[in-house]
């Protein structure tokens, strides 16, 4: 979901993109082919469109200035693929505030987060000024150090391959100040470091047999 958790101006227009949605099971997959979104809304100021958006099967949700009162939105997406028969769900939150703030959006990851590679995180920030911070202090060092990158005030986030450890969550934010108000706007992620493949068990069938014709 473009964007992530984060925070918006009620009086500015609102987007939900999840167009970048695919379906790791299927080559080439394309939302608009071969995935159905179904969005609804948990709780806070967006319970008024449940109704609305109940029935809405696109990609994209928009939704015009001052549609939003002030208060924490929690909504739902969930994805089917009508090739896989699969299925997968996404909760996430926008904070709708009364003043002017800048636009802040994280990128979807395409792909699996691998620790033994580096992790790209690419930002947008319509005031153009970004820093990056970690949420997850328990599980990830300060960034600054573990960035492969210079700084964590660009709009690209690198962090070092090996810095992650398999199997764990961590959550990166975004922020940044809008230039008139000085209110600060911000967006974040959550995602889990893959782990490594581990022993397994095979069976075999028949149990006797003469090889090669059996």
């Amino acid at each position: 979901l473009l964007g992530g958790d984060r925070s918006f101006d009620i009086s500015q227009p609102v987007q939900l993109d999840a167009s970048s949605s695919f379906d790791p099971n299927i080559a080439s997959s394309s939302s608009s082919t071969i995935l159905s979104f179904r969005w609804s809304c948990l709780s806070g100021p967006c319970m008024p469109f449940n109704t609305t958006i109940a029935t809405w099967s696109q990609s994209n949700l928009h939704f015009t200035p001052n549609q939003f009162n002030v208060g924490l939105s929690n909504f739902m997406l969930r994805i089917t693929s009508s090739i896989s028969g699969l299925s997968s769900s996404k909760s996430f939150f926008l904070l709708g505030e009364n003043t002017a703030i800048p636009t802040v959006l994280i990128y979807p990851l395409q792909g699996p987060v691998l620790a033994s590679e580096k992790l790209y995180l690419y930002g947008y920030s319509s005031s153009n000024n970004y820093k990056w911070s970690s949420l997850s202090s328990s599980s990830l060092p300060s960034l600054d150090d573990v960035i492969a990158s210079s700084s964590t005030t660009y709009s690209t986030l690198v962090i070092r391959a090996y810095s992650l450890s398999p199997g764990v969550s961590y959550t990166i934010r975004l922020s940044s100040v809008h230039s008139s108000s000085g209110a600060t706007g911000t967006a974040q992620i959550s995602f889990t470091a893959a782990r490594a493949p581990s022993g397994g068990v095979i069976f075999v069938t028949p149990s006797r047999g003469a090889a090669m014709s059996t």
